[in-house]
């Protein structure tokens, strides 16, 4: 991965213990991070799992509500995007 922190990095399954560890590492390296949710009822317990890693505060976190089973609202979640973490 390149060290173009200007584009975002989608995160899908970012409610999971892998996502939520991965984004806090790229949070921490300064990439802005765009995580997938299946409803926004997990986005607060994430995000505050989350910026409780030390340094992942330098990042910007957003979350999109897409589901893998189905094709809509995947072209917004990875619109302008610059790279994709599959982890769910």
């Amino acid at each position: 991965m390149n060290n173009d922190t200007t584009r975002p990095v989608v995160v899908t399954g970012i409610g999971g213990f892998l996502g939520r560890q991965v984004a806090a590492h790229l949070l921490c390296a300064g990439y802005e991070v765009r995580g997938t949710l299946r409803s926004m009822k997990k986005a607060g317990a994430v995000e505050a799992a989350i910026r409780s890693v030390d340094g992942a505060a330098r990042g910007k976190l957003s979350f999109v509500v897409v589901d893998l089973m189905v094709d809509a609202g995947w072209d917004d979640a990875l619109a302008g995007a610059g790279h994709v973490i599959h982890t769910a």
